[in-house]
């Protein structure tokens, strides 16, 4: 068995449930952006010394795999795929909470950067952004772009809690 189908040589490519649409679908290019968060999200975690961070950022890992499965679910499909709920995003919030409480009051606007998983964070907080705006341009209506609101605010805050609660350079 080989890797290549050939399949999407002509611009198109397949939903779950095998309808095929145009590679610049909005559902595509919301499903690769997430793909692309996961990445940014899965280099982070490779550089997490805290254990507790890496746990809570493999789970978001996991959880943007059902994100992705539930946009990419095709037309009259009925097939039960996992989705993103109201509790997920409340999990996002309490880890939002637990971090928070342990972070001095900010006092500005924060430049990305400092320690390497710190930067990393940053950068998958603004992919997030781009995902959360492009699923709103897709049409998504589900708990998702909700989960990717609360996922870039969580991926702010474990980036300060990264650099130990430093806040870098700021400004007012």
């Amino acid at each position: 068995m080989t890797l290549y189908t050939r399949g999407g040589d002509e611009g198109k490519t397949s939903l779950y449930g095998g309808k095929r649409v145009k590679k610049q679908d909005p559902v595509i290019h919301a499903v690769g952006t997430i793909d692309e968060l996961n990445s940014a999200i899965g280099v982070a975690a490779s550089f997490a010394k805290d254990r507790h961070i890496q746990k809570v950022l493999e789970t978001i890992q996991h959880r943007l795999f059902h994100a992705q499965s539930e946009m990419a679910k095709g037309p009259n499909v009925t097939v039960e795929v996992p989705v993103i709920e109201l509790k997920h995003v409340a999990e996002l919030e309490e880890h939002i909470d637990y971090y928070e409480a342990k972070m001095p009051k900010q006092e500005g606007f924060i430049l990305p950067g400092g320690s390497q998983q710190a930067s990393f964070l940053h950068l998958a907080r603004t992919v997030c952004r781009r995902a959360e705006r492009i699923v709103w341009s897709a049409g998504f209506r589900g708990q998702t772009p909700q989960y990717l609101n609360r996922l870039s605010t969580l991926l702010f805050i474990l980036a300060r809690a990264s650099n130990k609660g430093d806040v870098g350079v700021t400004y007012e």
